[in-house]
Formats: structure tokens, sequence, C-alpha cells
């Protein structure tokens, strides 16, 4: 942020925030909620899976649902792109 290099910072930080929440994922698995009581009480992968016709029909939403999410996410995006310019008298 000193170096005035704004997209590079974001990008660093999106990397990072990744980066963690993947060591924690690959860490647990396949233990989704570790129990401390007992280890026959620990939800795993396997068990936390939805059905093959769940997963069919998400995979078909998704495909049709993300391009319109990336398309609306690119429009907002360079609606609001650049910087804010203030004028006397606003806050």
């Amino acid at each position: 942020m000193l170096r005035k290099r704004d997209l590079g910072a974001f990008v660093a930080s999106a990397a990072a925030i990744v980066g963690l929440v993947g060591l924690a994922a690959a860490g647990n698995y396949p233990d989704l909620v570790p129990a401390r009581a007992s280890a026959a009480a620990t939800s795993i992968a396997v068990d936390a899976a939805s059905s093959s016709l769940t997963l069919k029909v998400m995979l078909v939403i998704t495909l049709i649902g993300m391009p319109l999410v990336l398309a609306y996410s690119v429009y907002v995006y360079r609606s609001f792109r650049g910087k804010v310019d203030m004028k006397e008298g606003e806050y």
C-alpha cells in the first residue's frame, strides 16, 4: 500500500486468506467436525456428502448461475471503478 499498488495489495491479501483457509481444510481432512469426546462422534466427509442426484442438480444450477454472477460482478465493478473524488463540503 505504501507504494500505491492497490491491485497488488488486494491480490496478496486475497491469496493469503485463500491459503490459510486451504491449509485449515487440508489439516482437518477427512474430519469435517472433529469431536473431542470420542473419535466415533467425528463427522467425516463421506458421511456429510449429499446424494448423487443432489450433486448433479447443484452442478447444473452452478453451471447456469455462475456466469450470471460473474457477469453481474463485472458490471458492478466497472460501474463503480476508480477512486472517489471528494469535493469541498462532502464527507
